[in-house]
């Protein structure tokens, strides 16, 4: 997993703000000290909001199942449709359509009412529109 941060700037901050607070009454060391952990930890948050922007742009597409789950939804009658369309729906809200609104039961119930031949057409035109959106 990799950090939010790079651990120089909190680390420096950490440090420096331990020899403020250690040398109370020297000023001449306390004021400078304390100045340098204030950097730091400046330099810290902006790196945090700087890594995580890159991040958010850069966050390539997750996998929404292990790998058997589209297999095994197809061979389990009318709860693996479900499956089926509640994943299709989800990789539509992920990539081309953020704000497809939720299906209703009365929807649901009617997708996976469908003759098989008429679902499979279903779900290829549903893939075939995912892909040409993206």
């Amino acid at each position: 997993m990799n950090a939010p941060f790079g651990w120089a700037a909190p680390a420096l901050a950490i440090g420096a703000a331990g020899v403020a607070l250690a040398t109370t009454t020297d000023l001449a060391v306390a004021v400078p000290a304390a100045a340098v952990a204030a950097a730091a930890g400046a330099l810290a948050v902006a790196d945090t909001v700087a890594r995580g922007l890159g991040r958010a742009a850069s966050r390539p597409a997750a996998p929404f199942h292990r790998p058997g789950v589209v297999r095994e939804a197809f061979e389990s009658g009318r709860y693996g449709r479900e499956t089926l369309v509640a994943m299709l729906d989800r990789a539509e809200r992920t990539g081309p359509n953020p704000g497809l609104p939720t299906r209703s039961l009365e929807e649901i119930r009617r997708l996976t009412a469908l003759p098989l031949p008429e679902f499979r057409r279903y779900l290829a035109a549903r893939l075939t529109a995912l892909e040409a959106a993206e």
